[in-house]
């Protein structure tokens, strides 16, 4: 396990700015990260599955694997959790910086709720 903070670089190679990026590129106009140029893009998150342990584990995953190579490491928003990267992906700002205020669960075994 990987216990050193990484710092969000929400001005440049974070989450936030994937969506915006490509965007930029379809309006041909400079993006912030640099995406290649292309007339349609496909963006996929795999939820869970952060660099380190990409890493490690490439004989699990040998497509994404083998595009390690010429990858950039992003960052994700802080806290990094499936809610705020999903919405920092969705929205293109940080979290703090819209009016999504946490998540809620509950559980009927032990009668018990949490919001965050």
């Amino acid at each position: 396990m990987h216990s050193q903070f990484v710092e969000p670089r929400y001005e440049d190679l974070a989450l936030v700015n994937v969506f915006p990026s490509v965007i930029a590129r379809l309006d041909g106009e400079q993006p912030v990260i640099e995406v290649p140029r292309a007339s349609k893009y496909v963006v996929l998150l795999v939820d869970g599955l952060g660099w380190h342990q990409l890493g490690e584990h490439l004989d699990h995953a040998e497509t994404m694997g083998d595009a390690l190579a010429g990858a950039l490491r992003l960052t994700c928003s802080v806290p990094s959790t499936t809610a705020t990267s999903l919405t920092s992906l969705g929205t293109g700002v940080p979290t703090g910086s819209t009016a999504w205020s946490g998540t809620a669960s509950s559980s009927r075994a032990c009668s018990a709720s949490s919001t965050p």
